[in-house]
């Protein structure tokens, strides 16, 4: 992962991703990777805003072995409700507007920014 990140867009940084025939370049996503970890993760909506409530079995009745003319103990299985708290990973992609538009695409100097937020937030959470 690089560390040499920039706070905001500059000229530099947009004639850096302009082609010699004056086209949007084509970026070489050479840090980006595949996060298995993030598919074997069950994903699903919490039932509140900021964490989601469950409850968990904590212990279940084994049952009592007995013989003819005997009686049996009662049991009652055991929950525990749990709290998980919902973490916010957040980043904000700050442009110029000026910058878009001097571009020679904008919609793709956009998209290419915004896709590397999704690739480095993407190896944050992993």
């Amino acid at each position: 992962m690089s560390t040499n990140t920039l706070i905001n867009l500059t000229i530099k940084e947009l004639t850096a991703r302009i082609d010699p025939q004056g086209n949007a370049a084509r970026i070489a996503e050479v840090l980006q990777e595949k996060n298995q970890i993030l598919e074997d993760i069950p994903w699903a909506e919490a039932n509140e805003t900021f964490a989601n409530r469950t409850v968990r079995r904590a212990s279940e009745p084994s049952g009592t072995y007995r013989k003819l003319n005997q009686g049996v103990a009662y049991h009652a299985s055991k929950t525990t409700p749990i709290v998980d708290v919902i973490g916010l990973l957040e980043d904000y992609s700050k442009v110029d507007k000026r910058l878009v538009e001097a571009a020679p695409d904008p919609v793709k100097f956009r998209s290419d920014e915004d896709m590397a937020f999704v690739s480095g937030m993407g190896k944050t959470i992993a």
